[in-house]
């Protein structure tokens, strides 16, 4: 079984500021311990950020951006809270916390800095825009823009283009903060603005779609760095993942399927024509780090891949509405969803059918569900949605079982 989040694998450029009021802890616990309750002097009162990062306090654990300081509680209700879009840089990466809150400064992502996670060389942009940044640390972004630079070269000399001269960053480059939430009071009743809604930092939202580039003799420009990470072509474009270690790096096959480099270069030297989605921040006009490539590629090996694309409960209708992707459709008999409440016991089952190619069934295909005004659950129970494949004999296929929180819709 399979616990999946659609906001880990979705490009952080496509997480919309989250509508308002839609979660609301009743405690928030700071990093020191202090305890937070919500300030509710009629209803509790609503804020949302989008926009630049301006400044980072470590030891109070904020972040200020829009006008005002938002702090970053250790845990809401008991649960932690980390930023979305965010590498931890330790195993099954969780996103940055309070805690580790000291990794999103620009020297901890210049090249010697503290970031733990070895496969990452160094930093892909300043978090902060260059004016802030270089009052901040001119070290780190010295060392940042000479990374850059350095990659660039690098990348261009092995898809054999011309290494764009990319000059110096934007002025006003740097991350965006989105966040939703409520205000907060401790016991002295000193306010707080407290993210317990959503929390997202993105680096930019610079999108390039189309076929990937060939050479004279059509083989796609693809191939990996020195340090083992994917860089590729798109017209004179010269692209390559992000080595930022504070911020994802995504490979994404069909139904949110993870692909390695190699995997994707197999690939794509198949079917070459086929058009991508890359997601990431550029350095002038024609140098870009990735943060996410899309692709309909269908991920190597038996393993059956579900995503779960859109959720949609009516408790008043009593309706409910899935609709997604299952990779391998041609390796199964049939899908099934089985619905289940917080404490994990099944409400409802139903077969889930699937929209096959008709003249070739091994491509990837979508599926649509829905629910309706029927007495045998109520949809307000839901908690949990599971998506498994079962064989022709009518048995459940290992590794074909994917769970989706319905919070995270």
């Amino acid at each position: 079984m399979k616990l999946f989040s659609p906001k880990a694998l979705l490009p952080v450029c496509l997480l919309a500021l989250p509508s308002l009021g839609v979660c609301q802890g009743s405690q928030a616990t700071l990093l020191d311990g202090t305890v937070l309750t919500i300030f509710s002097p009629a209803a509790p009162i609503e804020f949302g950020t989008e926009a630049p990062t301006y400044g980072l306090n470590v030891a109070e654990t904020s972040i200020d951006c829009a006008g005002i300081t938002v702090t970053i509680p250790a845990t809401i209700d008991g649960q932690i809270v980390s930023i979305s879009g965010t590498n931890s840089g330790v195993p099954g990466n969780t996103g940055i916390t309070a805690a580790s809150l000291s990794r999103l400064l620009d020297a901890n992502a210049a090249m010697g800095g503290s970031a733990t996670d070895a496969t990452f060389p160094g930093a892909g942009r300043p978090l902060f825009n260059n004016l802030l940044a270089a009052a901040t640390d001119q070290t780190a972004l010295d060392a940042i823009m000479a990374h850059a630079q350095a990659v660039s070269a690098e990348c261009a000399g092995i898809l054999g283009l011309a290494d764009p001269l990319i000059g110096t960053y934007p002025v006003m480059s740097g991350g965006t903060f989105k966040c939703a939430g409520h205000l907060y009071q401790d016991s002295a009743g000193v306010i707080y603005h407290i993210p317990d809604s959503e929390i997202v930092i993105e680096l930019a939202e610079n999108v390039r779609a189309g076929p990937m580039a060939v050479d004279t003799a059509g083989n796609i420009l693809a191939g990996k760095t020195s340090s083992g990470f994917l860089t590729m072509g798109f017209g004179d474009m010269v692209c390559v993942m992000n080595q930022d270690p504070r911020f994802n790096s995504n490979i994404i096959g069909a139904a949110n399927a993870p692909l390695t480099a190699d995997e994707f270069i197999a690939m794509a030297n198949v079917t070459p024509a086929g058009t991508l989605t890359v997601i990431g921040h550029t350095v002038g006009d024609k140098f870009m780090f990735i943060q996410d490539v899309e692709t309909e590629f269908v991920k190597p090996g038996n393993d059956i891949y579900v995503s779960l694309d859109r959720l949609r409960v009516r408790p008043i209708k009593n309706e409910l509405r899935l609709r997604g992707v299952v990779d391998k459709p041609a390796q199964i008999a049939a899908e099934f969803v089985e619905f289940k409440n917080t404490l994990g016991q099944t409400l409802y089952m139903d077969i889930v059918d699937l929209d096959v190619d008709p003249i070739d069934p091994t491509l990837p295909a979508s599926y649509s569900y829905r629910f309706k005004n029927n007495p045998g659950m109520q949809v307000s129970q839901v908690r949990w949605v599971e998506l498994f494949s079962v064989n022709s004999s009518g048995t459940e296929i290992p590794n074909s079982r994917w769970i989706f929180d319905r919070n995270d819709f």
